[in-house]
């Protein structure tokens, strides 16, 4: 930085003693001499020159600040249900099924990369909002809240995390660490690293339901106002409404079907976006 300092100073001092201008000026001994025109010049170029050097001072800056950061995809376009802890989901076509359970010491190896700038301040999966760097991770099938020992295999650090999102979904990669983690283990100038994750307790409810958890339904809109939700519920094919609070206050959601097989609630979803609820996505049947 000192390096580039010294070579702005001098360009400025070169720039302005083989100005034009400043050949002129030294016509004129006394700065009353020097005829207006003249010395208006002369201020503008030098404010000209000194502005291009200040630019490439920043540019150059930046340059040597910026890290290697290979971006992930975001784990899902939309923020997924609120009850999706362990409801399967989509994403480019592919169906994830979370696991609703997970034991100490179950353990993965492959690819982990890391996402920070773009997702900072946002909505992780499991409604949490996003800290890149806090020590956290995505992961495409663990249940949310599950802790993690990450080892990285070319360097040997560790860090402890918990996962709070759902990805990566680019390649093989198992896991997407935040910024946080991804410093510790070593991994923010090369962007990805070889891993090994093991989970450190049980995680997960051992005693979900499995036919609960195999039901789906599609959500097509929430309203406020219940005669409205139900207006809107008779206009579609076995369309219901079911109420349910938010922060003391009702609210009114219109579901449709209910489905034994996830594949077919993609199916009825499809088809109700095609007729004028494009937000609509698949939630747990009630």
């Amino acid at each position: 930085m000192r390096l580039a300092e010294n070579l702005a100073a001098y360009a400025s001092s070169y720039l302005l003693k083989s100005s034009p201008a400043t050949r002129r000026l030294q016509k004129f001994p006394h700065k009353s001499m020097l005829p207006f025109s003249v010395f208006f010049r002369q201020k503008t170029f030098a404010i000209f020159a000194l502005l291009l050097i200040f630019g490439f001072l920043i540019f150059w800056s930046g340059c040597r600040s910026k890290s290697r950061y290979i971006p992930s995809s975001k784990p899902t376009s939309k923020p997924l249900p609120k009850e999706s802890g362990s409801l399967p989901y989509e994403v480019d076509g592919k169906i994830y099924r979370p696991m609703s359970y997970v034991k100490a010491g179950f353990s993965q190896t492959g690819t982990a990369s890391w996402y920070g700038p773009k997702f900072h301040g946002k909505e992780t999966s499991n409604k949490e909002i996003y800290d890149m760097d806090g020590v956290t991770a995505a992961h495409k099938t663990l249940p949310f809240q599950t802790l993690l020992r990450v080892e990285n295999l070319e360097n040997g650090r560790k860090v402890q995390l918990r996962v709070n999102d759902r990805g990566p979904f680019v390649g093989d990669r198992i896991l997407d660490l935040s910024r946080g983690a991804a410093r510790t283990l070593g991994v923010i100038e090369k962007g990805t690293a070889r891993v090994r994750i093991t989970v450190l307790k049980n995680s997960g409810d051992a005693n979900r339901n499995s036919k609960a958890e195999s039901n789906y339904a599609v959500q097509l809109a929430v309203f406020s106002d219940m005669k409205n939700a139900e207006k809107a519920g008779r206009k579609i094919e076995d369309g219901r409404v079911r109420t349910f609070d938010k922060n003391g206050k009702p609210f009114y959601r219109i579901l449709v079907g209910s489905f034994p097989d996830y594949e077919q609630a993609i199916e009825r979803r499809d088809q109700v976006r095609e007729r004028g609820y494009p937000e609509a996505f698949i939630v747990r049947a009630e």
